[in-house]
Parts: C-alpha cells; sequence; structure tokens
C-alpha cells in the first residue's frame, strides 16, 4: 500500500515537471467563437452563415472559411494553407501568416471574397485571388513567392515584396490599384527579363512587384499621394503664370 501511494506521487511530480503537450487536433466553428493563446489546431474550419471567429493567439496549420462568415486575427500564428471562398472575410491585424503553400481568395457567382491586410507579417508562397475576390493592403510585412490576380487588388500601405506576378491572363481581366508615390516600372529590369515595378505607399513603405511583363503592367492603376497631387497642381499653376 505504501509503494501504491508512493508511485502516485512521484507520478504527479513527473505530470507537475513534464506537462503533457497537447495533440493537434480539427476544429469546427458552426457559430461564432474564439481561438485563444497556447491552443493549437490542426485544420480549423469556419461553416455556416454570419459565424465570426476572433484569433488573438494559439496555432493553426489549415485554415478554410466557407460562406458568408468573418475570420479577424490579432495575434498567434498560421502556418501551411489559406482558402477563404464563398464570400468570405479575412481580416488580419498582426500575428504571423507563414504560410508553406496558397493564400487563396475565392468568391462565387453571387458573393465576393474579401482579404484585409491591416499589419501583421504575411508570408505566402502563392496569393491566389479568383475573379470574385476584393483583396486590400494597408499594412503589415508582406512576402509573396508570387502574385496570382485575378480579381481587384488595392494596395496603400504595408512593405511589401512579391517575386513573381501573374496578374489577369486569359478570360479573367484584373485590377490592381497602387496608391503611394515614387513610382517606377522598369520593362526588363525584373525576374527573367520581365519588368518590376517598384515605389512608395502612402505609409512611406518601399514596394516592389516583380516578373511583371509590360501586358500584365495595363491592369495597373498608378494613383499619386494626395501631396503628390497638389505637388502637381502647384507646378501647372505656376507654368499657366508664366506663360501669361
Amino acid at each position: 500500500m505504501i509503494k501504491f501511494k508512493k508511485t502516485i506521487v512521484i507520478l504527479a511530480l513527473l505530470v507537475n515537471i513534464y506537462p503533457m503537450k497537447a495533440i493537434a487536433a480539427n476544429k469546427t466553428f458552426t457559430s461564432s467563437g474564439q481561438i485563444l493563446p497556447g491552443e493549437t489546431w490542426n485544420n480549423v474550419y469556419i461553416q455556416n452563415i454570419g459565424t465570426i471567429v476572433d484569433m488573438s493567439g494559439g496555432q493553426v496549420n489549415y485554415l478554410s472559411i466557407q460562406g458568408a462568415n468573418y475570420f479577424n486575427m490579432s495575434g498567434g500564428q498560421i502556418n501551411t494553407y489559406i482558402y477563404a471562398e464563398n464570400g468570405s472575410t479575412v481580416n488580419i491585424y498582426d500575428g504571423i501568416v507563414n504560410l508553406s503553400s496558397d493564400f487563396i481568395v475565392d468568391g462565387s457567382l453571387t458573393s465576393i471574397s474579401h482579404l484585409n491586410i491591416m499589419g501583421g507579417n504575411v508570408t505566402a508562397k502563392v496569393l491566389k485571388a479568383y475573379p470574385t475576390s476584393n483583396i486590400e493592403f494597408t499594412g503589415g510585412i508582406l512576402n509573396f513567392d508570387t502574385f496570382n490576380i485575378m480579381g481587384e487588388l488595392t494596395i496603400k500601405g504595408g512593405s511589401l515584396n512579391v517575386n513573381y506576378a501573374y496578374i489577369g491572363y486569359g478570360p479573367y481581366p484584373a485590377m490592381v490599384n497602387v496608391y503611394g508615390y515614387g513610382f517606377n516600372y522598369n520593362p526588363t529590369g525584373g525576374n527573367l527579363g520581365e519588368g518590376i515595378l517598384t515605389g512608395y505607399l502612402l505609409d512611406n513603405n518601399f514596394f516592389s512587384i516583380n516578373g511583371l511583363s509590360e501586358s500584365e503592367f495595363q491592369s495597373f492603376n498608378l494613383i499619386p499621394e494626395p501631396a503628390t497631387l497638389a505637388l502637381f497642381a502647384i507646378g501647372s499653376l505656376a507654368i499657366l503664370r508664366r506663360r501669361r
């Protein structure tokens, strides 16, 4: 009896010293909920309609948002893969997205899927935006090996680096709106002898989109910052006065 009690005490001490690690499992949200610090999930599925999931910590490998649902990330880390489809919305405020595979944004015939990146550190092998997608960057450290854009992309802020770009190919036109200043497009100075677009965004962060052909560059709208427009207007007035 004494030996049995000693065994229990020793096991209890071992559990306290070497706590068991949580085993990664799958999580399905069909109603609103949270992903909290310390949680580890292999696959997370957000389903139903109007489901809102807030992630403030923890780790997720695979994230799938289906339907008119919302995923808000303010902390934690996502690895491997993200798929937002059928009218879903992803908002990234902070945290780490370090995908070894793709970040896919895909709407449907009746609804557009949205991706808004306002902060955090986001890296992905491919950012793939289908025609039924709307993406906006206003902040963060953003690194993509490949841009595959067939929808609408608006770039206003963030430190952005893209190694290669596929913009609006085949029957799928794309629209890329870039707000900033100091724009420069070199049609042959990029990867594989194609073009590279560089400049500064509204938050004064540098951006670079590489591997951009001249035909793909035609899908870009370069929109000067208000201060640049004001200087241009002042310069134009000065020229007009001199002519008079």
